[in-house]
């Protein structure tokens, strides 16, 4: 069966497309590395139509009956079906063997109009989680999933609900590196592409990192989301090629800064109102004692000038 095309809200991937009931079976060899199978499930939204369809349940078993993935679909009766389903399957017990992978798409009332598709079929072999950096009085580890500080993505998602962050931050499919999760939008700002790497951007350097600021850049060939990964805090100014800019709380806890095409100096200035406020209070309270000072000083000396006076 040779791969065809799949495009759902202007993501096209490659796809191997399957009518249920159907099997597409792939033996391969594994890597002694970290190996990670990724793959995409959908149907076609020519399905979508309420008179079409209804649902598909796709299934990976690995030789002799192991199943490794099991989800059903129904995107003509549930909208948020309506899309690519992003997936990955940690093949790490399969190390250095040969593994017969099978890709089942099984019915659910009956098969009609269900086309089915397995997208984006990849098998990559990731670092280990862990590494070991030191190893004498006590053993030291380097957590190679751990985010970047600051990175940049080409492509946001919104969500107003919180607890809807923190489920859609444990789905599967989901990667911090690639995508942005934002409680509120940017102005004239929709979200870009497909979740990935934004295309041509440059690893964001620091200039300075202290606690009350920081100083970075970033260059970009998109738009796109600057995403520090600091905790969002109420206090925190930034400015963008010296112009004021605006922070968004990102994937929960973090910042984004929405940025044009180009080379950019952002800096992130600790200057919360309560510190204003209070060095207002406190220079006013200093300049009305200094007046206090003067007058009280300046009667002072015209009562001891009086009192010289009267004594000649």
């Amino acid at each position: 069966m040779a791969p065809s095309e799949l495009t759902i809200w202007g993501q096209k991937l490659e796809t191997w497309g399957e009518h249920p009931p159907a099997t597409v079976r792939f033996r391969l060899r594994i890597s002694s590395q970290r190996p990670t199978l990724k793959f995409a499930i959908a149907l076609d939204p020519a399905v979508w139509q309420p008179e079409k369809g209804d649902g598909v349940t796709f299934e990976i078993l690995a030789a002799p009956v192991e199943t490794l993935f099991t989800q059903a679909i129904d995107p003509k009766n549930d909208p948020r079906d309506r899309k690519w389903h992003l997936e990955d399957i940690d093949l790490s017990r399969f190390r250095g063997q040969r593994v017969l992978l099978s890709f089942h798409t099984l019915p659910e009332g009956n098969n009609a109009y269900d086309w089915a598709g397995w997208g984006d079929l990849r098998l990559e072999n990731e670092r280990e989680k862990f590494d070991l950096v030191y190893d004498r009085e006590v053993k030291i580890y380097r957590n190679n999933d751990a985010l970047p500080r600051a990175f940049v993505v080409n492509h946001a998602e919104y969500i107003a609900d919180q607890e809807a962050i923190l489920t859609r931050l444990t789905q599967p499919g989901f990667d911090p590196c690639k995508a942005a999760i934002l409680e509120e939008g940017a102005p004239n700002r929709p979200a870009l592409g497909t979740p990935r790497e934004a295309p041509g951007s440059s690893p964001v350097v620091f200039d300075r990192y202290e606690p009350n600021y920081v100083r970075l850049n970033a260059t970009l060939k998109q738009p796109g989301w600057l995403v520090l990964t600091d905790t969002y805090f109420p206090g925190w100014k930034v400015r963008v090629d010296g112009q004021q800019g605006r922070i968004l709380p990102a994937n929960y806890i973090f910042r984004a800064v929405p940025l044009e095409a180009g080379s950019h100096v952002v800096e992130f200035i600790y200057r919360p109102t309560s510190f204003v406020l209070g060095f207002a209070i406190s220079a006013l309270t200093i300049a009305t004692l200094f007046i206090v000072g003067v007058v009280l000083r300046f009667q002072q000396r015209r009562v001891e000038r009086a009192e010289a006076q009267a004594g000649c």
